[in-house]
């Protein structure tokens, strides 16, 4: 299991938490797109560091003639999407949680609780 992947299983798990927790049909059909968006993205990071030297074995022994993907993007790359999506997953259950019929000052601390929970 790479980093990537390690990356995306919390992610799955609190994204399969809200829809459990907020069955709304517009809320699962965001969620389940970011689910989408997260299958897609693993896999394809999952492919780009797993192949990224041409033939594969010269990433272990450079004495193999080949080529690699410019590490340092990839990194950078990965990083920034990986950013964006849990900045996505933090503030996604806010829409439905300033809805609830309760106290502002109680949807306020449940919102906290949410992002900082998604910390």
């Amino acid at each position: 299991m790479n980093y990537t992947n390690i990356l995306a299983v919390p992610k799955f798990s609190i994204l399969l938490l809200y829809i459990r927790i907020f069955p709304g049909t517009r809320f699962v059909l965001i969620t389940k797109a970011a689910i989408g968006w997260m299958i897609c993205h693993t896999l394809v990071f999952l492919f780009l560091v797993a192949f990224q030297c041409t033939p594969v074995a010269h990433f272990w022994d450079a004495t193999i003639p080949g080529h690699c993907l410019n590490t340092p993007v990839l990194v950078y790359t990965g990083g920034a999407f990986s950013i964006i999506e849990d900045i996505v997953i933090m503030f996604l259950p806010v829409s439905e949680l300033k809805n609830l019929n309760m106290s502002r000052r109680k949807r306020v601390g449940l919102i906290l609780m949410f992002v900082l929970g998604s910390l």
